[in-house]
Order: structure tokens, then sequence, then C-alpha cells
């Protein structure tokens, strides 16, 4: 199994070096359907290995369902959203520049399609990363004459790892003007993690564990 994960591992992290080839699918999605309702949009988009933004393209295929995908690019982000000692939540830190990159695939099931300038749906969303962590401990290295403890701060980092999250959930698309209009859209899932750190005793044996997680995301878009 491990052999597996490994291989897997190194495959994906093969193809989050190819930037180019996911920004050409990007634009070849957007030229090869003109013909068609195509939705390219731009989102800020929080998960819970942390911060990142979405390059989409989407197209609607009948009345029901939209298929999309796109381009992820992780932001650094040096302060912690918390000081719980996680090791995954809200930790990916790029340390090379494919990791910056990775992508993301979702479906849409539209509901209410009686209304007029909202599309609300239903959706699944899978996003797909492979990246370190940046860690920030604190560890009580003694005490005062009064009591109080004493810590000390370590930086460290853990991985890389593969990032598989994904998530159901809610969003809707409102029009703006001409052809531009809003999206939003929140949910819930789960964070399946592989990989290897040997500072780690779960990643050290399994080579895998997993977190629940959500998804918030917000962006703006053009339909051709």
């Amino acid at each position: 199994n491990i052999i597996i994960v490994m291989n897997i591992t190194s495959l994906l992290k093969g193809l989050f070096q190819m930037e180019r080839f996911f920004l050409f699918f990007i634009l070849l999605l957007v030229v090869s359907n003109l013909h068609a309702q195509v939705d390219l949009s731009v989102n800020y988009n929080s998960t819970h290995s942390g911060y990142s933004v979405l390059i989409m393209g989407s197209k609607r295929i009948n009345k029901d369902y939209e298929f999309g995908g796109g381009l992820r690019y992780n932001i650094n982000r040096k302060k912690q959203s918390d000081d719980q000692n996680n090791v995954f939540y809200k930790r990916l830190y790029a340390t090379k520049i494919y990791q910056h990159l990775g992508v993301d695939v979702h479906v849409n099931r539209f509901i209410f399609k009686k209304w007029e300038k909202i599309e609300p749906y239903i959706f699944y969303d899978i996003q797909l990363a492979y990246s370190t962590t940046r860690n920030r401990f604190f560890n009580p290295i003694g005490q005062t004459e009064y009591g109080n403890f004493v810590y000390e701060e370590s930086i460290t980092s853990f991985g890389p790892f593969l990032w598989m999250e994904n998530h159901v959930g809610i969003g809707y698309k409102v029009d703006l003007f001409k052809s531009f209009f809003l999206t939003q859209r929140l949910g819930v899932g789960v964070d399946l993690i592989f990989g290897n750190d040997k500072y780690l005793s779960t990643m050290a044996h399994q080579s895998f564990t997993w977190e629940f997680g959500g998804l918030a995301n917000l962006g703006i878009g053009y339909r051709f």
C-alpha cells in the first residue's frame, strides 16, 4: 500500500510541474466552446488545507447539470489561524514553485431553476494539491519563580503531502451586468492526506490520514 501511495504521489508531483498544461487547458476550454455557454471565473478560496485562488472554467451541459474545473494557486501565509498545534489545518505552505499549483474539478446540480437573476445549485467539488506544511509550535521548557510557564517557539515543516479535499455544498451565481456574474460556494467534506514523514507518527507508519474540512469561496466571472 505504501508503494502504491508513493507511486501516485510521484506521478501527481510531476503533473503539478506542468503548469503550462493547466493554463492551456483553461484557454482551450474557452476557445473550443465559444458556440456554447461557458463561464470563466476567478475565486478566492478557503479550504481545510489553507487559502488559494481558483481560475475555473465551467460548461452547462443541460438545464440541470454543469461541469467545470481549473487551476488552483496556493497562497503561503506565515500567520497561523490558530495556536492549537494542528499539523494540517490551514498549514499548507509551498516551498517549491510547483507546490503552489493544484487543480479543481466540480459538478453542479441546479435547483430552483425558475428563478431568473440567481442560479442556486448543489455541488460536489474535489481539489488536489501537493505541498509541504509550515508549523509553529510552542513547547514548555520550564517555569519562572512565580509559577508561570516559559515556552520556546519552534518553526518546522512536514511533508510534502498529497492533499485530496472533497466537498459537497450549496452555491449560487448572480447576474451583475452584461455577462458578468458573482459566484459563491459553501461546503463541508473530508480532507484526505497522503504522504510520508518520519517525524509524524501517523504519516511515518500509515502514510495516510484524514480530517473533516470545509470550503468557502467567493468570485467574479464572465459568461461567454
